[in-house]
């Protein structure tokens, strides 16, 4: 099974921390990473990822001849887009120019999940595509934290963040764990792991 992070911020480095921890346990699991910059890209890079496991879609693909794969109301999403608002033109077309890359990254490295953020317009974009074209094969996920009880945390799987993608049918059943308790105990460890290898200690 593949799985895919979509790297933000600084939750690129975390998500390649959380990728080692999977594989650790599960090393069927192939992990892939989409970058939206050349800097998140060249974070994986130097890591030792494979390019072959890297899909960059970044500002570069203005350039390029893609067709669009679907309708996904761009100039809705672009709108809402803190950052392509301001550059309205420009930024349709970069939305309409990474649907054929992101499809055929999907498509042709079998991913099974993929985790990111919804809120910047490419986010949103793949999450519809992934509805669309790949609905029931690919799902995208967003990690999102639960308030009450605290400490534990879910998946949304829309854009508008109204419903949860159900426990049981989420990738982390496959590595056999009995119930909730114990899938969130594990999602614990893993950060708990990750945080003590990114944090430094407090030195008082």
């Amino acid at each position: 099974m593949n799985i895919a992070f979509v790297a933000n911020g600084k939750k690129t480095e975390f998500f390649y921390q959380i990728g080692l921890e999977i594989q650790k346990i599960c090393p069927q699991v192939d992990i892939y990473f989409i970058c939206s910059s050349s800097v998140q890209y060249d974070i994986y890079l130097n890591h030792g990822v494979q390019k072959n496991k890297l899909l960059l879609i970044n500002w570069s693909i203005l350039y390029r001849d893609s067709k669009p794969i679907g309708e996904y109301k761009l100039n809705e999403i672009a709108g809402y887009d803190r950052g392509l608002k301001n550059c309205f033109e420009d930024g349709i077309r970069y939305l309409k120019n990474m649907q054929e890359p992101f499809f055929n990254f999907v498509s042709g490295n079998n991913l099974k999940y993929i985790f990111g953020e919804m809120t910047w317009a490419s986010e949103v974009l793949m999450a519809r595509i992934c509805q669309d074209k790949f609905n029931g094969s690919c799902a995208y996920l967003h990690p999102q934290s639960i308030r009450i009880p605290n400490g534990r945390f879910c998946f949304m799987d829309t854009e508008f963040q109204d419903s949860l993608y159900p426990i049981r049918k989420c990738f982390f059943q496959r590595f056999r764990f009995l119930n909730s308790t114990i899938y969130f105990a594990y999602y614990d460890k893993i950060l708990h792991h990750v945080f003590q290898s990114l944090i430094p200690p407090l030195e008082l």
